[in-house]
């Protein structure tokens, strides 16, 4: 699959499941489902290029994070908080996914790096340690459960890492990696913010827009020109 085709199916998945978010649950399921499903379709089309080190995380974080938006899909009733446990649990290995492959392309030589990109790896650095710090410090507050604090903490600490890997990485088109975790720390963190915290205005959307692009942006590199 070729990424220019590869993009505008991708986009058509992207605005379908906006225009129809408000069908019923099985139907939503399937639509959250589709822009990821398409972008394991394009990775393993173009699994020969990839290789080995790099496919297998990446695709396991892929259909985890399936598997976590499916869990999401059942946040009532009864099954609320087992649902929240099983999303972060799904999602938490997923970054444990994403952040092995980030750091099989680490940087090895990095007392090589010019002045200028060592300077711009600890900003962004620096910047995911203090963000975090500033969403965990206000969750933390609001938990009363030592249950969800375990969880929101591991989880955290596996946005944290992959934020930091992705930027130590010395892969060609770095910025979109980067900018992709980037994307993906902000969509948890309203997501942490608004169940726990205060409500966020259109929380779905921010969330899923924000979360459908971390996904593409992290993969997209993947795709065959």
């Amino acid at each position: 699959m070729r990424k220019p085709l590869f993009l505008v199916l991708w986009t058509v998945l992207f605005a379908l499941y906006f225009i129809f978010w408000d069908c019923p649950n099985a139907v939503s399921i399937v639509l959250k489902a589709l822009p990821e499903l398409l972008i394991i379709v394009a990775i393993l089309c173009n699994r020969k290029a990839i290789g080995r080190r790099t496919l297998v995380p990446v695709m396991a974080a892929l259909v985890l994070s399936v598997l976590g938006d499916t869990a999401g899909e059942f946040k009532f009733g009864e099954i609320i908080d087992i649902a929240f446990i099983l999303q972060i649990a799904f999602f938490v290995v997923a970054q444990v996914c994403y952040t092995v492959s980030f750091v099989r392309n680490i940087e090895d030589k990095w007392w090589k790096m010019t002045r200028r990109a060592a300077v711009l790896k600890i900003a962004g650095i620096l910047l995911i340690f203090i963000y975090i710090f500033f969403v965990a410090s206000k969750v933390f507050a609001a938990l009363d459960s030592i249950v969800f604090i375990i969880a929101c903490a591991v989880y955290m600490g596996t946005l944290l890492a992959s934020g930091t890997t992705s930027i130590l990485q010395k892969r060609k088109g770095l910025a979109l990696f980067v900018l992709g975790a980037m994307f993906f720390i902000f969509s948890d963190s309203i997501i942490a913010i608004n169940s726990f915290v205060e409500p966020v205005e259109h929380p779905r959307a921010i969330i899923m827009s924000t979360y459908f692009l971390a996904q593409l942006l992290l993969n997209v590199n993947l795709v065959k020109k």
